[in-house]
């Protein structure tokens, strides 16, 4: 439509789209008077010079001491172009005023020392009513050869008589360049014979940026800056943060390189994925109690032991405000195993004979407490055969061979003497 919304404010611009419209309607309207082309011509041109320029970002003034490589252009006296570039109102680049050369149009040409994105330029005039620029053409190339115009202005010479350093800002569509050429159609002089025989530019500022492609990292920005720190583990937030703050640095740098851009991505997309949510401490705070509560003496020494691992080893997690969800969830688990793995101890082993440690008393007969034990005398280790007699038995069992043994004797004596008396 003749005008980039871009750099305009979105009300003015919108003012002006209403207009263009209507006039393309009146012009493809073939009953369209002549005072209807003639009212949507005046609206459009009105609403045209009612276009409002957004102004530029300030972050975007790019350092002259750093991307210009040289200005070169026809020149008065020692008033070069790299006067413009400076810092010092009190110098300037002044075109030849005297002599066949002193007519305009005249260039400046300005070389940078990278191709750039840019998206103005500003200049500033020396003095009031002296080679103040009245009208202006600017171009860029990124060979030095080809120029393509990216904007143009003109200046009310009235502006220069107000006793002041007249400022103009030149806002165009975001382009690529390696050069910059700036055309002086028109000037001021101090008296009108001199006007557009020579101009001068006390400053020029350069608007842009470095020509990297930063829309990976500004859209991972965009998705991740509204995360909330009370999300996630301390340790894995702060590395988040050093990552975003880095990468909001490299997006806010008109002079950055593609290697800061791609390393500032790499740096972020991992700090994102890093990030550890906090950890549910509540499953294993309720297990900490409930081993705190049981009574171990009841169960063996190494299960015991194992439990006491366990649960020093839950309370370190506990108290660790990095914990992730998985190591809390293993906590529980080995503190549960623990107390499911405890061991009762068994009874204690009867008494043994005090004068035998080795040899338990046999419960079933108590020994005589009234009969001393001869220490002299160590105890029959063989067990007792349970078909052997008793004490008792072996006596009675001896009376009854002795008697046997009589009757044998007697009958024997009887035969022989019965057989010496035959």
């Amino acid at each position: 439509m003749g005008a980039p919304e871009s750099i305009y404010t979105e009300d003015s611009y919108a003012a002006y789209k209403s207009a263009y419209e209507k006039a393309v309607e009146v012009k493809d309207d073939q009953e369209a008077t002549r005072a209807d082309v003639e009212s949507a011509t005046a609206e459009l041109l009105a609403a045209y010079d009612a276009l409002e320029i957004v102004p530029v970002d300030s972050s975007l003034e790019l350092d002259a001491d750093t991307v210009v490589s040289s200005a070169s252009g026809d020149y008065s006296e020692s008033n070069t172009a790299d006067r413009m570039f400076d810092n010092d109102l009190s110098t300037y680049w002044e075109s030849p005023y005297g002599g066949s050369n002193a007519n305009l149009p005249k260039d400046v040409v300005i070389e940078l020392n990278d191709t750039y994105v840019l998206e103005q330029i500003s200049f500033i005039s020396h003095t009031l009513q002296n080679g103040g620029v009245t009208d202006y053409t600017i171009s860029v190339s990124e060979d030095g050869s080809e120029w393509t115009q990216v904007t143009s202005g003109t200046v009310d010479a009235n502006e220069y008589k107000r006793g002041n350093n007249v400022r103009v800002d030149a806002r165009f569509v975001p382009v690529k360049a390696s050069y910059i050429k700036f055309t002086v159609n028109g000037a001021v002089g101090r008296i009108p014979s001199e006007d557009n025989m020579y101009g001068r530019i006390a400053e020029m500022i350069i608007y842009g940026s470095t020509d990297v492609n930063k829309t990976a990292l500004s859209a991972l920005y965009d998705a991740n800056v509204n995360k909330v720190s009370d999300d996630f583990t301390p340790a894995s937030w702060t590395v988040f943060q050093n990552a975003l703050t880095s990468a909001k640095q490299v997006l806010d740098d008109n002079m950055t390189t593609q290697e800061a851009v791609d390393n500032a991505y790499e740096a972020l997309d991992a700090a994102v994925k890093g990030l550890a949510l906090k950890a549910d401490f509540s499953a294993l705070d309720e297990a900490i109690k409930n081993a705190e509560s049981i009574n171990t003496s009841a169960y063996t020494p190494e299960s015991v032991l194992a439990l006491d691992k366990a649960l020093e080893d839950a309370r370190l997690v506990l108290a660790n405000e990095n914990a992730t969800q998985d190591e809390v969830d293993a906590a529980v688990k080995a503190l549960e195993e623990a107390i499911s793995g405890l061991c009762e101890t068994t009874d204690p082993e009867t008494p043994t004979d005090p004068s035998d440690p080795t040899t338990p008393t046999d419960p079933e007969t108590p020994t005589d407490p009234d009969t001393p034990v001869d220490p002299e005398k160590p105890a029959d280790e063989t067990p007792a055969d349970p078909e052997t007699p008793t004490t008792s038995d072996n006596s009675m069992l001896g009376v009854y061979a002795g008697l046997l043994a009589v009757s044998v004797l007697a009958l024997f004596v009887f035969l022989r003497r019965k057989k010496e008396a035959n």
